[in-house]
């Protein structure tokens, strides 16, 4: 009898967590889809309208937004047209001079893999270069990396140090990387290359601004 009410007792409070939980996700979002719910239900008051149809118009906006974002990213001729008008607005405020040059969108950082164990390695994207200086005074260079992982991307390592010798440039830009982990490798091309030239002459000084150091 006793083991029934324990069994029983733990049964009810996890549902009860998890009941509480949905409760408080479900308010929040209610409360972010305010001014849309008080839109569509033509209200000035949101007391007003029945809690059940502003939780399914709250939810329904929220999967569609989930939708977009994922249609998105996981598209590459989205992203390559992303790209390229981010290289417009930056053209542009440079021609305007409010930049000497245009900067190196984070979408064209240069992917690569980054040893994690022998012979398996984490995919990444080479954000910039530093050097690190050991206790004997010796000199070593290293990159940063940021490593997005799925499905959620800032959910896993994002930022790497990582000496010179243990990453593996790859004929990938950011944009490919974040699709590939985005979409658990399923967009991942059939061979990955490594670059034809030196990752480092796609990083420009101010991702390396330690270069001279010696």
């Amino acid at each position: 009898m006793k083991d029934i009410f324990i069994k029983g007792g733990l049964i009810v409070f996890s549902v009860g967590i998890i009941v509480y939980i949905v409760y408080l996700f479900l308010g929040l979002l209610r409360t972010a889809w305010t001014p849309v719910i008080k839109y569509v239900f033509q209200t000035d008051d949101i007391a007003s309208v029945n809690i059940y149809q502003s939780y399914f118009t709250a939810i329904g906006f929220t999967l569609i937004i989930v939708f977009i974002i994922g249609f998105i990213f996981t598209r590459p001729k989205i992203l390559a047209f992303l790209r390229k008008a981010f290289k417009t607005v930056s053209l542009i405020q440079m021609l305007k001079g409010s930049s000497s040059r245009a900067h190196v969108s984070i979408n064209e950082k240069p992917g690569a893999l980054v040893k994690f164990t022998d012979g398996s390695y984490y995919l990444a994207a080479i954000a910039g270069k530093r050097k690190f200086r050991d206790r004997c005074g010796d000199i070593v260079d290293m990159y940063i990396l940021y490593s997005p992982s799925s499905p959620v991307p800032w959910s896993g390592l994002p930022v790497i140090f990582a000496k010179k010798e243990n990453v593996i440039p790859l004929n990938l830009s950011f944009a490919q990387v974040y699709s590939i982990t985005t979409s658990f490798g399923r967009n991942a091309p059939a061979i990955i290359e490594e670059p034809d030239m030196e990752v480092d002459e796609c990083l420009y000084e101010e991702d390396n601004p330690l270069a001279n150091v010696e």
